[in-house]
């Protein structure tokens, strides 16, 4: 499977087709050569393969905007070997295509991937701010009240509980007296000043780091590149958790689980993070969007 990495674009219908074990890095580099005012939704991290996190549902910068990653608006269709040999188009088997927007692996070997491209900017505003760890009980009351904002679509973030030995993967240059810290990515591709002004509530919270700058979609991916590097090094576990709204209790018991982690084996709490992704949904079914929404928060 290592093979498959074809990559070909339609510019008229603006349809990627991917092979299926291509990575995003790969995918978004593809698609700034071919056609650099359109994107097709990518996952955070530039070393994930496109089909296992299609198959899984997807998470996307652009998600708020576009959905999942496997959503129809953007997964249009798939080549499949099914178990019995035969190789069809998924669209062909409605059933089939339904069960791949995030089912699983387990309904055929999928070969390739066709993607829908949409215009999007290339002045992305993007990149990490950093805060004590100290300052952790204002910044919970702030991530609420933001999130409750509701922000444009094309606003996202996401938050890390980052050990010291772990900040090199979200950083370019880690300083040598960094200490534990909380990191946000931030993310408006309305630009820099839009977003210097709502992610005011972080930028100027006392001690903060600024590490943000402006760039397009294969910048942004280019941001979590350091985390390949931790492939093969450590037994990684992960521990997902999907909820409809995060207030600031739950957010502060997740980060006492993670101090209790230090407790039981520190080695291990060296190592681990916790990571909030929120995902902040204007709802169709309102005659006025910015009126209802809903919060996805992954840690």
């Amino acid at each position: 499977m290592l093979s498959f990495k074809d990559l070909g674009y339609d510019s008229a219908k603006k349809i990627a087709t991917v092979g299926a074990s291509a990575t995003w890095y790969e995918v978004v580099s593809f698609m700034e050569k071919a056609d650099p005012e359109y994107s097709v939704p990518a996952a955070r991290t530039p070393s994930i393969g496109v089909t296992g996190s299609i198959l899984n549902g997807g998470l996307s910068w652009m998600s708020t905007e576009y959905g999942g990653i496997s959503d129809p608006i953007n997964f249009l269709d798939a080549e499949v070997v099914k178990y019995d040999g035969t190789v069809v188009m998924a669209s062909q088997e409605p059933n089939l295509l339904w069960a791949l927007r995030g089912g699983g692996g387990g309904f055929g070997v999928v070969t390739k991937v066709l993607l829908r491209a949409h215009p999007y900017p290339t002045d992305i505003w993007s990149g990490m701010v950093l805060v004590p760890r100290k300052t952790l009980p204002q910044l919970v009351d702030k991530i609420y009240t933001f999130n409750q904002s509701v922000p444009h679509p094309k606003v996202n973030y996401f938050v890390y509980l980052m050990p010291k030995q772990l900040l090199f993967t979200v950083l370019e240059e880690v300083e040598p007296d960094a200490e534990d810290s909380i990191v946000l990515h931030v993310y408006d591709a309305l630009g820099e000043k839009h977003g210097r002004d709502i992610f005011k509530w972080v930028l100027q919270m006392p001690g903060a780091i600024d590490r943000t700058t402006v760039t397009n979609m294969k910048g942004i991916l280019n941001m979590q590149r350091n985390v390949a590097g931790l492939r093969g090094t450590m037994k990684t576990l992960y521990a997902p958790m999907a909820v409809a709204d995060l207030d600031q209790d739950a957010i502060t018991r997740a980060v006492e689980f993670y101090d209790k982690i230090g407790e039981w084996d520190k080695s291990i709490q060296m190592l681990s993070s916790v990571i909030f992704e929120f995902l902040i949904f204007v709802s169709s079914n309102h005659p006025d969007p910015m009126q209802r929404h809903s919060n996805q928060t992954t840690f």
